[in-house]
């Protein structure tokens, strides 16, 4: 008997349920006059009440496997009255799957040791009669313990069967056995489950025809997260899994990797050709603008193709070259697709090391800031500093921001690393203001990642705040492109802080694709030259027009001119014949340490070499001498 009702009916016996059925009665009880016969006892209508009342279905079933007891459980559990059950095969409510199931449960010649036998399958519920769940309308997952019963001669003589409903337990197993395989977010598989297929199709692969694996990961997907919030980011990833789905052919396999990756397997494609045309469907499929909580979003991917044989025979091989090259299709500006190839392996490894390094630098405390002094260009004295990210590399030594700095916008540290420069130098120039440079003011850089995060504002007054610095002590510097890269989601924030006090510049100014009509409405109070535009001073051989274009446009909108990247007297000179204000580069100093910044504040060495401010001429008068010229050429589209 199934334990759980042993425990409820530790007195009852099979002796009641055992008269049920012909040929099991005692040679005494086969004397007696059925009609005349007593009453039940009272301890057999106890035994009965508490059948009728136990938690699980209790039934006997008669060697030609028809009902001759069930208890009043049954209504509950499956809709049934009892009475209407008697004298009806069982079978009719065994689910039509598992009708073999319980065939070996009630089979009399069935082999095995024994006279107690175990199974789980479905017994259909009454068709009026629906289950607690959607799931469970139409059948209930019971475990039967069907035991055996005999006459007194041994024959076989029928069943004595406990059903427990375990509808709920076996949900939770199946649920869970889902959970293992699929992406909870998106239903669809997860990593392991498109493992276990890729490597099932690269056992039936031959040697020239395998299947072909895709690999997508969303472009600036994080963009959505900071400034819609997680909840919303699910929802457009679920969107983009539907859209995916829509663009899979027969067989092939849609997988979830997590965050905003998504893998597909195609078992069906072997050439170059056809994987470019399937890349091409599924980055197609995404185009369309995707329109979630009443936001019109436009979502764009890169994807890698690793191809069988070429990217490899394994599993681990496949995925690992096709993540390669989606890195390089991200690479190359994003939106589009690119084939794994040989070469790839050395790049991939380089800039996975510098990765690294990078991570392990930022944790031990390698990253510096360094301080590039602002000069007023009319009298030679420092108004303030630009702080600027150096890598003390350990074998290396300091390592110029634009070797790191593109590593650490790939891999998604710049906003990290933006955020720590800015607490260090907002502690360092309030304790130099605190000493007596009551007008040392500080510049400090933002990129797109430090702007898109949803708590940028508040984590950048928070450190002001902390380290005791004035807001109007602060320019904030922009580029052109993070600034337009989404107006909608930067001017505001510029916005609260310029109405905080602090000021905000356009950092590298023409390089971008700012319009005057954008320029005049954008919350800023400065536009900083580029220094391209600044080596352009080059004698008469030099084209002065974009620099002169940039200081009327300054002009014309009110706004302050400064200018980077000054690096002989002739541009300095140049610079304040236009109206420059400020300015800084290595006619002055290159980025130096702290306590090097110190002793300048206290010298005030620019003042005494500073020449009077010249007559405005449009362009100097002849050459400049080469001894003026300091060697200088960075890149132009990193901060150095």
């Amino acid at each position: 008997m199934d334990e759980h009702l042993r425990d409820q009916l530790p007195a009852v016996s099979l002796a009641a349920l055992v008269k049920l059925l012909p040929g099991m009665e005692s040679e005494a009880e086969a004397g007696e006059d059925t009609e005349t016969a007593s009453p039940a006892p009272p301890q057999e209508a106890l035994h009965r009440l508490l059948i009728d009342n136990a938690p699980d279905l209790v039934c006997v079933v008669d060697r030609g496997g028809r009902f001759r007891f069930v208890n009043e459980t049954v209504r509950r559990l499956l809709g049934y009255e009892a009475d209407v059950l008697l004298g009806q095969p069982y079978a009719e409510f065994v689910d039509a799957e598992d009708t073999e199931i319980a065939r070996n449960l009630f089979d009399e010649d069935r082999k095995g040791p024994g006279d107690v036998r175990q199974a789980e399958l479905r017994l259909r519920r009454h068709p009026k009669v629906a289950g607690p769940r959607p799931q469970q309308s139409t059948a209930m997952w019971a475990h039967l313990t069907v035991t055996r019963l005999r006459t007194v001669d041994g024959a076989f003589a029928g069943a004595f069967v406990v059903a427990r409903d375990i509808s709920e337990d076996k949900e939770n197993r199946q649920a869970a056995d889902f959970q293992a395989y699929h992406d909870v977010l998106t239903q669809l598989p997860n990593r392991a489950l498109l493992e276990d297929r890729l490597e099932v199709a690269l056992e039936q692969a031959g040697r020239r025809r395998g299947p072909t694996l895709v690999f997508l990961d969303l472009d600036r997907f994080k963009v959505v997260n900071d400034r819609f919030g997680h909840a919303m980011g699910d929802r457009v990833l679920q969107a983009v899994a539907r859209r995916l789905q829509e663009n899979l052919q027969r067989g092939d396999t849609l997988s979830r990797f997590g965050g905003d990756e998504f893998a597909v397997l195609l078992p069906n494609v072997h050439t170059r050709r056809q994987a470019a045309g399937a890349a091409g469907r599924l980055l197609e499929g995404l185009s369309a603008p995707f329109v979630v909580d009443g936001n019109e979003l436009d979502i764009a991917a890169s994807a890698g193709i690793a191809l069988y044989p070429q990217a490899g025979n394994t599993a681990r091989a496949m995925i690992q070259n096709a993540d390669m090259a989606m890195y390089h299709a991200k690479g190359t500006g994003g939106g589009g697709f690119e084939f794994f190839e040989g070469g790839m392996n050395l790049k991939f490894s380089s800039r996975l090391a510098a990765e690294r390094d990078l991570r392990g630098a930022l944790a031990d405390g390698e990253i510096e800031v360094y301080y590039q002094p602002r000069v007023d260009l009319d009298t030679g004295a420092i108004t303030g500093v630009e702080a600027l990210a150096r890598w003390r590399h350990p074998e290396r030594g300091l390592v110029d921001a634009n070797e790191f700095l593109p590593v650490a916008e790939e891999a998604g540290l710049i906003g990290e690393i933006d955020g720590w420069v800015q607490r260090q130098a907002f502690d360092r120039v309030a304790n130099w203001r605190g000493i007596g440079h009551v007008d040392c003011c500080l510049s400090v850089n933002a990129s797109t990642q430090q702007l898109d995060q949803a708590g940028f504002v508040r984590s950048f007054r928070e450190a002001l705040d902390a380290a005791g610095l004035a807001p109007d002590a602060v320019t904030l510097e922009i580029t052109e492109n993070a600034l337009m890269h989404d107006v909608e989601l930067v001017v505001p924030k510029l916005r609260s802080l310029r109405r905080w006090g602090v000021r905000v510049a356009i950092d590298n100014f023409g390089t971008g694709y700012s319009s005057l009509d954008h320029l005049r409405r954008l919350p800023i109070d400065a536009l900083k030259i580029d220094r391209g535009f600044v080596e352009e001073v080059r004698g008469t051989s030099g084209d002065t027009r974009a620099l002169d274009a940039i200081a009327g446009i300054a002009q014309g909108l009110g706004l302050d001119l400064l200018a980077d990247g000054i690096e002989n007297a002739g541009q300095l000179d140049y610079l304040r014949t236009l109206g420059c204000r400020e300015g800084q580069g290595f006619v002055f100093d290159e980025p130096v340490t702290a306590d090097t910044v110190t002793g300048l504040l206290a010298t005030a060495p620019y003042r005494d070499r500073h020449p009077p401010a010249p007559t405005p001429n449009p362009r100097p008068a002849k050459p400049l001498p080469s001894d003026t010229r300091v060697a200088y050429s960075p890149r132009p589209s990193q901060k150095g």
